[in-house]
Protein backbone atom coordinates (compact mmCIF):
# COMPACT_ATOMS: atom_id res chain seq x y z
CA UNK A 1 0.00 0.00 0.00
CA UNK A 2 1.36 3.16 -1.01
CA UNK A 3 0.01 6.99 -0.30
CA UNK A 4 1.13 10.32 -0.50
CA UNK A 5 -0.60 12.67 2.00
CA UNK A 6 -0.41 16.45 1.99
CA UNK A 7 1.04 17.92 5.01
CA UNK A 8 -0.06 21.55 5.63
CA UNK A 9 0.45 23.99 8.61
CA UNK A 10 -1.83 26.18 10.65
CA UNK A 11 -5.55 26.87 10.31
CA UNK A 12 -4.78 28.36 6.59
CA UNK A 13 -3.47 25.54 5.87
CA UNK A 14 -0.17 26.27 4.20
CA UNK A 15 1.51 23.82 2.49
CA UNK A 16 4.42 22.62 3.98
CA UNK A 17 5.44 19.35 2.02
CA UNK A 18 4.46 15.96 1.33
CA UNK A 19 4.24 12.44 3.69
CA UNK A 20 4.69 9.65 1.42
CA UNK A 21 4.28 6.24 3.28
CA UNK A 22 4.53 2.39 1.66
CA UNK A 23 3.92 -0.33 3.82
CA UNK A 24 4.13 -4.14 2.82
CA UNK A 25 3.21 -6.46 5.19
CA UNK A 26 4.34 -5.34 8.41
CA UNK A 27 7.51 -3.38 6.95
CA UNK A 28 6.82 0.15 7.09
CA UNK A 29 8.56 3.51 5.78
CA UNK A 30 7.92 7.15 5.39
CA UNK A 31 9.43 9.90 3.54
CA UNK A 32 8.77 13.64 3.82
CA UNK A 33 9.45 16.16 1.19
CA UNK A 34 9.41 20.27 1.72
CA UNK A 35 7.30 21.93 -0.76
CA UNK A 36 9.34 24.68 -3.22
CA UNK A 37 7.70 27.22 -2.07
CA UNK A 38 7.55 26.32 1.67
CA UNK A 39 11.25 25.65 1.18
CA UNK A 40 11.88 29.11 -0.80
CA UNK A 41 9.86 31.29 1.39
CA UNK A 42 11.69 33.55 4.22
CA UNK A 43 9.99 32.73 6.89
CA UNK A 44 10.53 29.29 6.33
CA UNK A 45 11.55 27.23 9.05
CA UNK A 46 12.73 23.37 9.61
CA UNK A 47 10.06 21.86 11.36
CA UNK A 48 12.40 19.28 12.99
CA UNK A 49 16.25 19.07 13.37
CA UNK A 50 15.86 15.82 11.92
CA UNK A 51 14.44 17.62 8.65
CA UNK A 52 16.76 20.22 7.34
CA UNK A 53 15.25 22.61 4.35
CA UNK A 54 16.67 20.72 1.53
CA UNK A 55 14.97 19.44 -1.39
CA UNK A 56 14.12 15.97 -1.58
CA UNK A 57 12.44 12.95 -0.07
CA UNK A 58 14.19 12.99 3.28
CA UNK A 59 13.54 9.54 4.76
CA UNK A 60 13.96 8.34 9.03
CA UNK A 61 14.69 5.19 9.79
CA UNK A 62 12.31 3.89 12.55
CA UNK A 63 13.95 2.79 15.92
CA UNK A 64 13.09 -0.32 17.64
CA UNK A 65 9.58 0.68 19.58
CA UNK A 66 9.86 4.31 17.66
CA UNK A 67 7.84 5.80 15.24
CA UNK A 68 8.04 5.39 11.30
CA UNK A 69 7.53 8.98 11.09
CA UNK A 70 10.26 11.80 12.21
CA UNK A 71 9.59 13.88 15.27
CA UNK A 72 7.40 16.61 14.21
CA UNK A 73 5.41 14.64 12.50
CA UNK A 74 5.01 11.37 15.17
CA UNK A 75 4.45 13.62 18.25
CA UNK A 76 1.26 14.26 16.04
CA UNK A 77 0.77 10.73 16.16
CA UNK A 78 -2.09 9.24 18.74
CA UNK A 79 -0.70 7.84 22.26
CA UNK A 80 -1.22 4.37 23.44
CA UNK A 81 -5.10 4.56 25.19
CA UNK A 82 -5.95 7.05 21.62
CA UNK A 83 -4.87 3.60 19.80
CA UNK A 84 -7.03 1.58 21.97
CA UNK A 85 -10.10 4.43 20.93
CA UNK A 86 -9.24 4.11 17.34
CA UNK A 87 -8.89 0.03 17.18
CA UNK A 88 -12.12 -0.11 18.87
CA UNK A 89 -14.01 2.23 16.46
CA UNK A 90 -12.30 0.11 13.59
CA UNK A 91 -13.59 -3.27 14.85
CA UNK A 92 -17.41 -1.33 15.46
CA UNK A 93 -17.29 0.15 11.62
CA UNK A 94 -15.82 -2.98 9.92
CA UNK A 95 -18.85 -5.08 12.40
CA UNK A 96 -21.32 -2.37 11.11
CA UNK A 97 -20.18 -2.66 7.48
CA UNK A 98 -20.04 -6.92 7.17
CA UNK A 99 -23.91 -6.41 8.63
CA UNK A 100 -24.82 -4.19 5.83
CA UNK A 101 -23.69 -6.56 3.30
CA UNK A 102 -20.37 -4.31 2.41
CA UNK A 103 -17.10 -6.13 1.70
CA UNK A 104 -14.74 -5.91 4.41
CA UNK A 105 -11.20 -5.08 4.35
CA UNK A 106 -8.81 -7.51 6.20
CA UNK A 107 -5.56 -5.88 6.66
CA UNK A 108 -4.75 -4.95 10.00
CA UNK A 109 -4.10 -0.77 10.74
CA UNK A 110 -0.84 0.52 9.85
CA UNK A 111 0.90 3.69 11.07
CA UNK A 112 -0.70 5.95 8.35
CA UNK A 113 -3.55 4.47 9.39
CA UNK A 114 -3.42 5.83 13.08
CA UNK A 115 -1.85 8.84 12.79
CA UNK A 116 -4.85 10.16 9.89
CA UNK A 117 -7.61 8.76 12.58
CA UNK A 118 -6.70 11.72 14.70
CA UNK A 119 -9.25 14.59 14.83
CA UNK A 120 -8.01 17.23 12.45
CA UNK A 121 -9.35 19.70 14.71
CA UNK A 122 -7.91 18.43 17.58
CA UNK A 123 -4.96 17.44 16.87
CA UNK A 124 -1.98 17.93 18.76
CA UNK A 125 0.72 20.55 16.56
CA UNK A 126 -0.20 23.05 14.47
CA UNK A 127 0.49 20.00 11.26
CA UNK A 128 -2.69 19.11 9.03
CA UNK A 129 -2.41 16.26 6.89
CA UNK A 130 -4.81 15.95 3.86
CA UNK A 131 -5.46 12.78 1.65
CA UNK A 132 -4.77 11.98 -1.94
CA UNK A 133 -8.51 14.05 -2.47
CA UNK A 134 -6.96 17.30 -0.18
CA UNK A 135 -9.49 16.15 1.97
CA UNK A 136 -8.28 16.75 5.73
CA UNK A 137 -7.70 14.00 8.02
CA UNK A 138 -9.71 13.11 9.79
CA UNK A 139 -12.14 15.44 9.81
CA UNK A 140 -15.52 14.77 11.53
CA UNK A 141 -18.37 12.97 9.57
CA UNK A 142 -22.10 13.59 8.92
CA UNK A 143 -23.49 12.32 12.35
CA UNK A 144 -20.65 11.36 13.96
CA UNK A 145 -17.92 13.11 16.54
CA UNK A 146 -14.05 12.61 16.79
CA UNK A 147 -14.00 13.99 19.78
CA UNK A 148 -15.92 15.13 23.07
CA UNK A 149 -17.08 18.75 22.78
CA UNK A 150 -14.95 20.72 25.32
CA UNK A 151 -18.18 21.30 27.46
CA UNK A 152 -18.19 17.80 28.61
CA UNK A 153 -14.53 17.81 29.91
CA UNK A 154 -15.67 17.91 33.56
CA UNK A 155 -18.61 14.96 32.94
CA UNK A 156 -15.48 13.25 31.17
CA UNK A 157 -13.12 14.48 34.58
CA UNK A 158 -15.63 12.72 36.71
CA UNK A 159 -15.52 9.26 34.92
CA UNK A 160 -11.95 9.41 35.43
CA UNK A 161 -12.39 9.93 38.93
CA UNK A 162 -14.95 7.58 39.33
CA UNK A 163 -13.30 5.06 37.66
CA UNK A 164 -16.43 4.64 35.75
CA UNK A 165 -15.80 2.09 32.77
CA UNK A 166 -18.50 0.43 30.53
CA UNK A 167 -17.94 -3.18 29.27
CA UNK A 168 -14.94 -3.21 27.14
CA UNK A 169 -13.13 0.11 29.00
CA UNK A 170 -15.25 2.73 27.41
CA UNK A 171 -16.02 5.47 29.66
CA UNK A 172 -19.47 5.84 31.43
CA UNK A 173 -20.58 9.78 31.09
CA UNK A 174 -22.88 10.77 34.15
CA UNK A 175 -26.06 10.85 32.98
CA UNK A 176 -28.09 13.79 33.37
CA UNK A 177 -32.01 14.75 31.23
CA UNK A 178 -31.30 14.79 27.33
CA UNK A 179 -27.71 13.99 27.56
CA UNK A 180 -26.22 10.86 25.22
CA UNK A 181 -23.56 9.46 26.68
CA UNK A 182 -20.02 10.17 24.82
CA UNK A 183 -17.85 7.45 23.40
CA UNK A 184 -14.57 8.55 23.31
CA UNK A 185 -12.11 8.47 26.05
CA UNK A 186 -10.38 11.67 26.66
CA UNK A 187 -6.53 12.60 26.56
CA UNK A 188 -5.69 13.42 30.21
CA UNK A 189 -4.74 11.92 33.22
CA UNK A 190 -6.02 12.56 36.61
CA UNK A 191 -3.96 12.17 39.66
CA UNK A 192 -5.14 9.18 42.79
Amino acid sequence: MRRTIHVAIGDNARGLGTLRFDAQGARENAAFEYAAAWRTAAHSFAIDPGLPLLAGPQFHRKERGGSVFHGAIADTEPDGWARRVILRDHAKRRQEARRAGADVESRPLNALDFLLAVDDASRVGALRFADEDGVFQRAAEAGRRTAPPLIELGHLGVACDRDAYRDGGEFALPSRPGHVAGRLAPEMHRGR
